[in-house]
Formats: C-alpha cells, structure tokens, sequence
C-alpha cells in the first residue's frame, strides 16, 4: 500500500476511540508495558491522560511513565482544540497517574500528543513553544508518525480481515521472511541483508510456438505475473529466485489484497513432496497444511475457505517429486482442483525438465522461465553492494569482466551472491567455475564456525568427510532429505568405522546451527539447505573418497538426478580428456527425451571441462550438433502418438529445427566454447565446400554448422561472421538453414543499438539476405507435423 494512500486511512479515522483502538495495539509492540486505556468509551479522561504507556530506563532500570493525549482530525493554531490540548498536557504533568494494578502516584515523565491528521506551523508553536510548555519531554505525533511506526512495527495493521487472519498473515510473514539467499548461503549478518536487500528483481520469459509455427516471446515481470489468470508454472535453474519469488509475490497480493478488497485473502506456500504424500489432493494437503505447529492454533477452516475460494496456493519444487509420470500425475490434479474451483490462483516451480514444456502445454500452464542475470545487472548489483567501498567495487569489477564468470556459471542472482558475498568475507578473487566457486564458499562456512582465530584442521577435515559422505549416501539412494534418527545411526556407522571418537549429535546441532550446511525441515527431517550443496558434496566424495563412484554419473547421465553431479566433478578436474570419452561413450542417447537432455548436459560439460585440449571438447560439441540433428528427424518422422503433443507443440518442419537450435544455443553459449566452436565451424565449412560432400552429408553439414554459427553470433555480442561466411556456401535449396539465418538476422538485428545498425557490414548482411526468396522459402519449410500439409502463410500488412 502507498504511504499516501496509508496517511489517509489514518486520516479519515471517525471516531478517537478508532485511534484508541490502533494504539492499543501498536504501543506494546513497539516496546511500551503496561499500556492502559484509562477510561471508559465516552467519559473523560482520568485527568488529561487518554492512554497510559510505561517503558524501561536500561540505565536506572526502572519505570518511565509516559501519557498519550489522543486527538481527532487537523489541529490549527486558532482552534479551541490548541488550548484543549495544552490543558490535557499540563494536567499530565501536573498529576500522577492512579492504578490499581499498575500502582499509585505514577509521575508521567513524556507526553505524546496523537492525532489522526496534521498539525499546522501555528498549532505546533503553541503546543511546544509556549514558555509554560517548552518542555522537550512533549512530542506530537500526526498521521505521518503514526503510518511510519505502524511500518515499522505493525505492518499487519494494513490488512483487512479480522484477528484471526491478521494473526495468520504475521506467522506466515515471519516463517517466510528469512530470504532463500540466506539458506543458501547461511551468513546470517548485515551483509547478507544487503545482498537480500539489493537482489535483482526476476523477469520471465514465456516461450512457446504460436499456429504459424513462429516462436514467440513475450516478456513478464513480477507484477504482471501476480496478475495471470491461468495456472502458471515458474521455471529455472537451482539458485534462479524460485523460491524467493513466491515469498515476494505472495507478500506483493498480500498488499494488493489489502488496499483494494475488504476481505480476508490467505497464501499458502506448499511442498509438492507433501503433495505426493497426500495423493495428489489438494484439499488434503490444505489440511496437512493448516495443522502444522503455530498455524493449527488459529484454527483455519478448510471448508470455509473453500467456499470463499479467499486463497493463492504456491507450490514449490515439483522436480523434487521422481519421474515424469508423477509430476504430470501432479499438474492433472491441480488442474482437476482448478477447473472445480477457477477463481482460485495457482502458482507452481520446478527446475528445468525434459518433458516439462510439453507437460504445461497439455495441462494448460504458462510456462515462465525464470530469465537469468545479465553482465549488466550484475555489474550494477555490485556497484550498489560496494557503494562505500570503491577500491573493492574496482577490484571484483575488473575479476568479473576479465574472467567472464557469468559466461561459466549458471546466470542466477545465488551465483552472484555467492561471488559477492565470498569476495566481501574474503576478498579472494572470483574462482573459474562453479566448482571452484562452491569449494571456496564450503571452505568459508566450515572455518566460520569456529570462535577462536587457531582453525581446527581437524575437525574441519570431519565435517568435510561427514558432508561429502551424506552427499553420496543422500544421492546415491536419491534422496532429498532424511528422517534425523536414521542420519544420527549411519553417522554413527561413519564414526564408529573410522575410530572418530565425536559426539554425533553434537556434531549434527554443529552442521545444522553453526556451519549452517544442513538444515532441518518443517517435518523434523534433515536435508542440505540446497540441493546443489548436495550434488556438490557428492561429487566431491567421488573424486576425493570414491573413485568408483563417477560410475552413477558416466552410466546414468541422461538422467538429471546425476547430470549436475558430473558437472560438479568435471568442474574439480577441469582437464580430463578420458571423462569426455567415457561420458559419451556411455550417454548415447536412444530416444527424444534423451537426445536433449543429453545435449544440454554435454553442453554444461565442455564448460566445466574448459582447460581440457580443444580437441577432445570438440568431440563433445559433435555429439551435440548429432543429437539436435537427431532430435530434428526423430520428430518429423516419428508415428508414435505420445510425441503428438510436440508435433501439436511445434506445429511445422521450421518450428522444430527454430526450437531445437534455440535449445543448442541456450546450453553452449559460453566464452569457454569459443574457441572450439570456431574450429568446428572451419572442420563443418569445409566439409561443405568439399566437392566429394554428398548432397545429404551437406544439408546436415550446413544445419550443424547453422548451429555453431549462430552460437558463436551469441557469445560476441551478435557478431554476424560466421552466420555471414554460411550463408555464402549454403546450398540456395536448404530452404530451413536459409530460413534460420534469416530469422536469426532479423531477431537480433532489432536488438542492435542504431549505430550498430549502421555498421558497414551489418549493412552488407542485410542487403544479401533481401536477395532470400522468402515465399519459396515459406512454401517449403512451413510443413505441418501432423499431416504434411502446407501452413498458409498470412500476408504481412
């Protein structure tokens, strides 16, 4: 709610009983004991005195008594209302206040004068000024006082609703306060505040492929979000916000609620792993909800709520639930409990899944993933973090930009976080990868654990060991979390075996509320306070513990349970040609799920991997240009009817190869794969211009070097080179590869600033591309999917 719109709600209080009732409320919170209305409703008050208050001195540890006069409206300088006022005071002052509970001869020592409107210049002169009142224990308090302390202290005040609501709506603020950034990172000081305080605000893309067979984008921001109308599901890496930005649009229709209707509006913030326990019903999981310890005893009806539809349900971590059958079986369910009950809104988040977009497609979710944080923003971030502290700015500046960080790590507001909060503790300069970045932070948490200045190594050495040992136990039996007594018995396992002779239990309250690496649920069970700290710990443990165990992750990395693990541990080795080869050799994709979740997951690979020989990365880049050439054919000519639902997705020919590149693009955009990609570029050209090429080896030629092309147009800023020397040795009849270029042209050519535009060779690349027969172009890549017909292409007006 805005302040103006705060300071005349304040203002048009009716009655001074209304105003009595505010701060009855709001003075015990901000300190004051005692509080006492001393009088009842219509006498007057026990001379001058409307509302007594008393307050500690720290010092003298005793009483100070002050007295509230409570007045009514604007107070002027030639009112009557001054001289009443002035009199009310003097009586304050002059008499003690007479208590049976609270005591006889009560000496009031301040007095706050309170009134719903606003004083004038000539009022406050004549309350405080006059020789008989010049008195600093006086202050005076308008509605602009009043709305700032009921800010600060009483912020619930603003809601509608009665006390059981306003009661509800305080413990669902505070469970939710703490911000997703301090779990992760669990520094709980003035510096994580700031980081919290500063965070990027997210935006989403909605991506999807309209009849035409176009790919269309269109861009949200948190408000417009808290708007839609259809279930929405939002999507993005570990560490993107998702969490976070449930707590912030549930605060945000929190306050919308509260200035625009005049009736209780509860968030739920919900589990789906409690939604799988509850069998996928949403009514039983509301009622799970409600019984937990410090909400049951408000006694929230689910009936009664139901019947109001008075909700917003936020459900949160659908990948943590198992395989696809199950997370589909979970958005059916809430879509079920939608159409039953359409007025009430529904916000889902996963990390990025296979089947996932189709999923939302078929089940009627906006698919909004979470857009990740630019060079821009995080340098802005950062220059806003260290305000006051311009040699540091400079200094990770300088690291950033010279390192590309954000070019090798996941683009999410944790990742920087975790850089700024690592280089103000520290100081140390920003590590090369993601793994480098997760050591150092683990290395900063184990040694703040410790009060002395003398670190024990030892002792670090044991968390270290037990934390990577509970990473692999935790993943190997894909586990998210543990019931505490059966993590107290394998530790002790742990102990025992290895003559460590330390409390467990101690050891366990040490990890939990000193080191902060684990934490402990709502249900009482322990897990990681991310799962990427888990994935973290576990690969650690393969390359420092257990050699054998990279097998889970070379045997299984098409599945994305273990793809992060292995991008973790080739973050630790960085330069291992023999882990490319056995990854590929053992990741052969056979199916379409599987063709690109294994691209992405290659792509990832070569990143982590970039000081291996460019050579063996290339490898990894070919498998990549493979699978996506795979995945194209697989779609097209596939009869199988569970794969309608991305022929229906993808509409045309054209719309499969534009989503397939975009996938490519997404997952090897990276300064990392710079080099290699331009050698693959230069291997792919001149397999093209080869004369002794067949026709076919060169279409599939030119769509792979079209993917490489337009990824390296990515990494240099939209730097049109490559896409310019294809499009010189592209056969004129790969109508898709013509048609790609030009759309790729064409996309971010309206990105380019107006003096790019009029660059000599943008301008030439333009001027090549008009000489493209669009409507041949058109005729022959707009194919439907489903029956080979020929998608009639409206005329542009």
């Amino acid at each position: 709610m805005e302040r103006i719109t705060k300071q005349e709600q304040i203002q048009n209080i009716e009655k001074e009983t209304d105003l009595h009732d505010i701060l009855m409320d709001l003075l015990p919170k901000m300190g004051y004991s005692d509080v006492t209305l001393t009088h009842e409703r219509g006498n007057n008050p026990e001379m001058g005195k409307d509302i007594v208050a008393s307050i500690t001195d720290i010092i003298e540890n005793k009483k100070e008594w002050t007295s509230f006069v409570i007045k009514k409206g604007d107070i002027r300088g030639t009112s009557v209302g001054t001289q009443e006022i002035k009199a009310q005071v003097e009586e304050c002052f002059t008499f003690p206040w007479n208590s049976i509970s609270k005591g006889k001869d009560n000496k009031i020592s301040k007095v706050k004068v309170v009134t719903s409107g606003k004083y004038n210049s000539g009022a406050v002169t004549k309350i405080l000024q006059d020789s008989f009142y010049n008195n600093p224990n006086i202050s005076l308090w308008s509605s602009v006082e009043i709305v700032e302390f009921i800010d600060k202290y009483y912020p619930r005040y603003w809601l509608k609703g009665n006390k059981t609501y306003k009661h509800y709506i305080e413990i669902f603020q505070e469970k939710n306060k703490e911000d997703d950034f301090t779990k992760a990172l669990g520094i709980n000081d003035t510096k994580i505040q700031k980081i919290i305080d500063l965070a990027i605000k997210p935006k989403f893309l909605d991506l999807h492929i309209n009849a035409e067979g176009e790919t269309r984008r269109k861009l949200y921001d948190t408000h417009e979000v808290g708007k839609l109308n259809e279930c929405a599901i939002i999507v993005g890496e570990s560490g993107s916000g998702k969490s976070t930005f449930f707590k912030q649009l549930a605060n945000e229709i929190i306050f919308e609620n509260a200035l625009r209707n005049d009736y209780e509006y509860y968030p739920f913030i919900l589990k789906f792993c409690d939604f799988q326990d509850c069998g996928f019903d949403v009514i039983k999981l509301l009622e799970q909800y409600i019984t937990q310890d410090g909400i049951k005893e408000i006694n929230i009806n689910v009936d009664e709520i139901l019947e109001k539809r008075n909700f917003v349900l936020f459900i949160d971590a659908l990948d943590e639930i198992g395989d696809s059958a199950q997370k589909e079986k979970a958005l059916v369910a809430i879509q079920d409990f939608r159409n039953e009950y359409p007025e009430i809104k529904i916000y889902c988040s996963s990390r990025p899944g296979d089947s996932l977009i189709s999923s939302c497609q078929k089940q009627k979710f906006k698919y909004l993933e979470i857009i990740g944080v630019s060079i821009q923003e995080a340098e802005q971030f950062i220059g806003r973090y260290f305000n006051e502290e311009q040699i540091k700015c400079k200094r990770l500046l300088k690291s950033l930009r010279d390192s590309h960080i954000l070019d090798k790590l996941p683009k999410t507001p944790l990742t920087l976080a975790l850089i700024t909060a690592i280089f103000d503790e520290s100081e140390m300069e920003i590590p090369a990868t993601i793994s480098d970045l997760y050591k150092n932070f683990v290395d900063l948490l184990l040694n703040k654990s410790f009060k002395d200045s003398t670190l024990d190594l030892l002792k670090i050495g044991i968390h270290r060991s037990v934390l990577s040992y509970l990473g692999e136990f935790m993943h190997t039996n894909r586990k998210r979390h543990i019931d505490k007594d059966e993590l107290i018995r394998i530790l002790t396992e742990f102990a025992n075996k290895r003559g460590h002779k330390y409390d467990v239990n101690e050891l366990l309250i040490d990890l939990i509320q000193n080191i902060g690496l684990l934490i402990e649920n709502d249900r009482g069970e322990i897990e990681f306070k991310h799962l990427s700290f888990q994935e973290y710990f576990t690969a650690y443990q393969f390359y420092n513990h257990n050699i054998n165990g990279k097998n889970n992750f070379i045997e299984n990395f098409n599945d994305i349970w273990w793809q992060n693990v292995a991008i973790f541990y080739a973050g630790m080795t960085k330069d291992s040609p023999e882990l490319i080869k056995e990854i590929l050799e053992k990741s052969e994709p056979k199916n379409f799920n599987e063709y690109v979740v294994n691209l992405s997951g290659i792509g990832y690979l070569m990143q982590a991997l970039y000081n291996t020989p460019i050579e063996s990365r290339i490898e990894g880049l070919k498998r990549n240009v493979l699978n996506a050439k795979k995945s194209v054919e697989f779609l097209i000519e596939t009869k199988e009817k569970e794969y309608e639902i991305y022929k229906n997705l993808f509409n045309t020919k054209y719309g499969v190869y534009k989503v397939i590149s975009y996938w490519y693009e997404f997952h090897h955009t990276s300064i990392t794969l710079q080099e290699p990609l331009i050698k693959l570029f230069e291997e792919l050209s001149e397999k093209i211009t080869n004369i002794e090429t067949t026709k076919e080896e060169r279409n599939e030629a030119e769509y792979s070097a079209y993917l490489v092309a337009s990824t390296l147009s990515d990494i240099n800023d939209y730097e049109f080179k490559y896409l310019k020397e294809l499009i010189a040795i592209t056969d004129s009849k790969n109508y898709f590869v013509i048609g790609l270029i030009d759309s790729n042209f064409n996309q971010h050519y309206k990105k380019l600033s107006k003096e790019n535009k009029r660059r000599k060779e943008v301008k030439k690349f333009e001027q090549r591309l008009q000489l493209i027969d669009r409507k041949k172009v058109n005729d022959n890549v707009n194919i439907r999917l489903i029956d080979g017909k020929k998608v009639i292409q409206k005329p542009k007006r």
